[in-house]
């Protein structure tokens, strides 16, 4: 079971690379099967994320704010990605997507995604205010 930082580096992951996938769509370097193919072989984990997640702002929030903070989050972190990634280009993504397709264990993927995110911005809490 990932931790609060592990749940939320996964989540974030997840986000970005299916938002950059979209982004990346209408280039040579369209990586949206490869993302279908990460999040199949994650599902697992990525699931467990998502649902760590929405725990938390449940019990901090109640169940019916947790889902539209969980939903304002989601959006806050794809607002950031669809211009694209800020360093990676399309083909670069689309190579890292493929290796951790191939990758096994989500303390790995914690780790890949604490090296090509960005600095974590708290956005989480902050959403969930009405």
């Amino acid at each position: 079971m990932p931790s609060d930082d592990a749940a939320d580096q996964l989540h974030r992951l997840d986000v970005m690379l299916q938002t950059t996938g979209k982004h990346c769509s209408k280039t040579r370097s369209d990586f949206r099967r490869d993302y279908a193919a990460f999040s199949q072989a994650h599902r697992a984990a990525l699931t467990q994320a998502a649902r760590e997640i929405r725990g938390e702002l449940a019990q901090r929030y109640g169940r019916d704010r947790a889902t539209n903070a969980f939903e304002r989050m989601n959006m806050r972190i794809a607002t950031q990605y669809r211009g694209g990634h800020p360093w990676l280009d399309c083909e670069e993504l689309q190579t890292v997507t493929r290796g951790l397709v191939m990758v096994q264990g989500s303390a790995t993927l914690v780790e890949a995604a604490d090296q090509i995110l960005p600095k974590r911005r708290v956005v989480r809490f902050a959403m969930a205010r009405n």
